[in-house]
């Protein structure tokens, strides 16, 4: 069984700020924020972005807050779920999404390609599915293709993240839950 799990990163918002869009307050002391099972939670500034581990898609899977918390700012969502090879980001600048670029192993088309696009993803996008199909061609039963997405992240934060997994050490970094004021 493979690992899955999801986050938002929020640009140049502070944490007060963030929560102040969401219209949520903090919670409980969240141990490992990347686990599938782990409610939606906050973690720190790095790098100029505010992590939102968000394995639940309460946020994530949320175009009306994910349109509020990008007004006058950048964020990028990413989901992968590893057993099923299926990875997906999603961009969303200024109250819009801009674009949103999924790897879906299971929906593959006669050339072997498996990755749909919605809206005008980065240039870069173009070279990253060459390269994963260059790649899946040299080697036998390996997905490529399921990084494109996530490579995608490391580009839109100038590397900041690579596109997995951007909670670095929970025991350095505390995450809280977050508790939306409506629930």
């Amino acid at each position: 069984m493979g690992f899955s799990t999801g986050y938002v990163l929020v640009q140049d918002l502070t944490v007060d700020d963030v929560l102040q869009r969401l219209g949520a307050v903090l919670g409980y002391r969240v141990e490992d924020p990347c686990l599938s099972d782990a409610p939606a939670c906050l973690g720190p500034l790095e790098q100029g972005w505010t992590v939102i581990g968000d394995s639940p898609g309460d946020i994530r899977d949320d175009p009306d807050l994910l349109e509020t918390l990008s007004i006058g700012t950048t964020v990028v969502t990413a989901f992968l779920e590893e057993h099923v090879m299926y990875s997906q980001a999603e961009l969303y600048a200024n109250g819009l999404r801009r674009w949103k670029v999924v790897s879906d192993s299971e929906t593959e088309d006669d050339a072997g390609l498996h990755i749909a696009i919605e809206g005008r993803a980065p240039d870069v996008l173009v070279s990253l599915i060459e390269r994963a199909l260059h790649d899946e061609r040299q080697t036998i039963a390996v997905d490529y293709q399921f990084n494109v997405p996530l490579k995608l992240v490391n580009d839109v934060t100038a590397g900041a993240f690579d596109g997995t997994y951007p909670w670095g050490d929970p025991d350095e970094s505390p995450y809280r839950e977050i508790v939306f004021n409506n629930a």
